[in-house]
């Protein structure tokens, strides 16, 4: 049995980045598939394109895989590749990430992650892998969920984004009384970067070279989600995703383009060529782990 893994790997990221905000320095490519934890293979099509087009936009990547991949020949993509896209060798993300326990995910979510990519398979050790504690130690980030619905427990994932659009508004009055109080004698409001001295917006680079927004970091709330999938599809009409101001909800279309049918021909073509051949196949389904 065959999938067409890495067809859509093209598309995937271009939806992506329509939702990203320009203010991000840093991205994790997800839970180990690129996100695929528990039993999950190692970063495909899909999480190589994001990397590849995030990193050209100079941002940090950085992979978290199910197991340990020391070796250059460990993090190749071995899967159908579109030609020019993706990343054959796995030499985009600049630091790797594994485990399949807590603790090991809970280091990787802790790295100071504006964005985190979520494309896993939903698996039973996959199902409600993210929940509270997860994304309280993620912080203030921006999730983008382009796997299935069941891998984040949504319920919490609607407190979080609630709490963070609360930490905001906090944050709003509370610069409001800090503007008031700055007002010099004929009520003119100093420009606080201006009298301190504006270096890298606000922000400051740690040790490891990624941005560092300590304001932000102290936040246990999300700052936004991106779902092209829910639990359950399709999304309830009376689901406080529908209304949350930092939810964009599209209907599991992220992977669709022009080119969808022709590509997944494709991966058929190449395999049919190596079938010929005796080569191995590629994409091939182990119905163990169940992908």
């Amino acid at each position: 049995m065959l999938d067409t893994e890495n067809h859509e790997g093209p598309f995937i990221p271009l939806d992506n980045q329509c939702l990203f905000k320009p203010d991000c320095h840093s991205l994790p490519l997800s839970l180990a598939d690129e996100s695929s934890l528990p039993g999950a293979p190692s970063l495909t099509m899909i999480q190589f394109t994001v990397a590849r087009v995030c990193s050209a936009l100079g941002m940090t990547i950085l992979a978290y895989t199910a197991h340990p991949k020391p070796t250059p020949e460990s993090r190749r993509d071995h899967g159908y590749i579109v030609p020019g896209t993706g990343d054959p060798e796995g030499t985009i993300p600049q630091e790797w990430f594994s485990g399949l326990d807590k603790a090991s995910l809970h280091r990787f979510l802790s790295q100071k992650l504006d964005y985190l990519v979520i494309s896993v398979p939903l698996t039973p050790d996959t199902t409600g892998f993210l929940g509270k504690e997860e994304l309280e130690v993620l912080g203030h980030g921006f999730v983008s969920n382009v796997s299935r619905g069941k891998v984040v427990v949504q319920e919490e994932l609607i407190e979080a984004l609630k709490k963070g659009l609360e930490e905001d508004e906090k944050e709003e009055v509370e610069e409001v009384v800090v503007a008031d109080e700055r007002e010099d004698k004929n009520g003119i409001v100093v420009n606080e970067q201006e009298s301190k001295g504006s270096k890298n917006d606000g922000r400051e680079r740690d040790q490891k070279g990624w941005w560092e927004d300590d304001s932000k970091r102290k936040k246990k709330g999300l700052r936004g989600a991106a779902l092209d999938v829910t639990d359950p599809e399709p999304l309830p009409e009376d689901s406080p995703l529908w209304t949350l101001p930092n939810v964009f909800v599209s209907p599991h279309v992220s992977g669709a383009g022009v080119d969808y049918v022709e590509r997944a021909v494709g991966v058929l073509d190449l395999n049919l060529g190596r079938l010929e051949r005796g080569e191995r196949l590629v994409n091939v389904v182990d119905r163990k782990r169940g992908y």
